[in-house]
């Protein structure tokens, strides 16, 4: 299977930050990447952080999120990939994006977990299920995101 195109998120100064994700489908769904141990998404967190204020800065609605890593996707159905954060969500600026970041990072750390396993990855490939009012088109999607 091809790979997407890969884009890096920025902060509020328009700097590329070291994070990087892949737009899908025509709803629009945000693949963050996973961060490793070896050097992969160091800013994993501000990267997400950063996905969720673009959105809630143009508007939009986080649908869905869901556990996107290929054990994942091999292992489990999606009904049982959902990383349970209430969506839908509202994105607009009222959302406390530093909030929400730091919900959906513990939350996904129990999804598809073997049973008794402790602990948990907070840093794993997710896939943000959205609408961003007024993007009809990936280069849409991207420019609210990167701007």
């Amino acid at each position: 299977m091809p790979r997407n195109k890969r884009y890096q998120p920025v902060n509020e100064a328009g700097e590329e930050l070291d994070a990087q994700f892949e737009i899908e489908g025509q709803s629009f769904d945000v693949i963050l990447l996973s961060k490793n141990g070896e050097g992969r998404n160091p800013d994993y967190k501000k990267g997400l952080e950063s996905v969720l204020r673009q959105l809630s800065k143009s508007g939009g609605e986080l649908l869905q999120v869901l556990l996107d890593s290929k054990p994942a996707v091999d292992n489990f159905a999606e009904e049982d990939r959902v990383v349970p954060v209430g969506c839908p969500i509202p994105l607009n600026s009222a959302t406390d994006v530093a909030a929400l970041t730091n919900l959906i990072s513990r939350e996904q750390s129990s999804v598809c977990q073997t049973p008794g396993a402790k602990g948990g990855n907070s840093h794993r490939r997710i896939r943000l299920r959205i609408h961003a009012f007024g993007a009809t088109s990936q280069s849409e999607l991207l420019q609210v995101l990167r701007s």
